[in-house]
C-alpha cells in the first residue's frame, strides 16, 4: 500500500474539516562569548492543519500520562521535517497549549497523523 497517498488524503481531510494550528518550536538560547550573555531563544512557527477535541468522558490516561481537567487532544497532519515533541507549544486560536505527549500513526515508516495530548 502507498501510505504517502494516505497521508495526503489525511492532510486534505484535515484542511477541509479542521483549522489552522501553529506548532511553535522554541530553540535553545546560545551563549555569546563577546557579549558574555545568553541570547534569547527564538521561536519558529509552523502552520499546520488539525482538529482539537476534548478527551472522551471517563478516559483517565493517554500514552501513560494522566489526563487532567481541561486537557485536549489534537489530531495534527504530518508534514515532512516537522515532528511534534513535548518541548513544543501549540497555538489554536487565542489559546496556547503545552505538548504533554505525542502519538504517531506511522504504518511502514510513513507518518500519516499525529495525536497530541495538550495542556494549558
Amino acid at each position: 500500500m502507498r501510505y504517502e497517498q494516505t497521508a495526503a488524503r489525511v492532510s486534505a481531510t484535515l484542511a477541509k474539516k479542521g483549522g489552522d494550528v501553529i506548532l511553535r518550536q522554541i530553540a535553545e538560547g546560545t551563549y555569546d562569548t563577546d557579549q558574555g550573555a545568553v541570547t534569547a531563544p527564538a521561536p519558529t512557527d509552523s502552520t499546520l492543519k488539525g482538529v482539537l477535541f476534548d478527551f472522551a468522558s471517563g478516559l483517565t490516561t493517554a500514552r501513560g500520562t494522566l489526563i487532567q481537567a481541561g486537557d485536549k487532544e489534537l489530531y495534527l497532519e504530518a508534514k515532512a521535517g516537522i515532528v511534534p515533541n513535548p518541548r513544543h507549544l501549540v497555538v489554536v486560536g487565542a489559546d496556547t497549549y503545552k505538548v504533554v505527549s505525542v502519538g504517531e500513526i506511522n504504518p511502514s515508516g510513513v507518518a500519516i497523523l499525529y495525536t497530541i495530548h495538550l495542556r494549558k
